[in-house]
């Protein structure tokens, strides 16, 4: 009976702890130790994001400037048009106009 006792007893000890309540103390450690994870988290996650960002406007400049070769590029061969259609309409007008010269003199 004795035996049968003591190992109630020693349940009872046991599960007495289960029963227990938190504390508001309890309550304000569970929540600091929830803030700090967190705010680790958030932190951690801002700063994978300011890289990620960063990268992707170095390859963005990269493109920009590869654009603005381009553009320079294109404005060369735009001035060298030019100059070639100004050309041939200088000469159309000699060509046509020092006849009609000659001819009204």
């Amino acid at each position: 009976m004795k035996t049968i006792f003591c190992a109630c007893l020693a349940c009872f000890v046991i599960v007495a702890p289960a029963f227990g309540e938190l504390i508001p103390e309890d309550l304000d450690k569970i929540r600091l130790i929830v803030i700090e994870e967190v705010s680790k988290a958030v932190s951690e996650s801002e700063a994978r994001m300011q890289q990620y960002i960063d990268l992707k406007i170095e390859g963005v400049e990269t493109k920009i400037e590869g654009v603005e070769t381009k553009i320079e590029g294109v404005d060369k061969r735009l001035n060298l048009v030019v100059g070639f259609v100004s050309g041939l309409i200088i000469l159309i007008v000699v060509t046509v106009g020092i006849p009609q010269i000659i001819m009204a003199w």
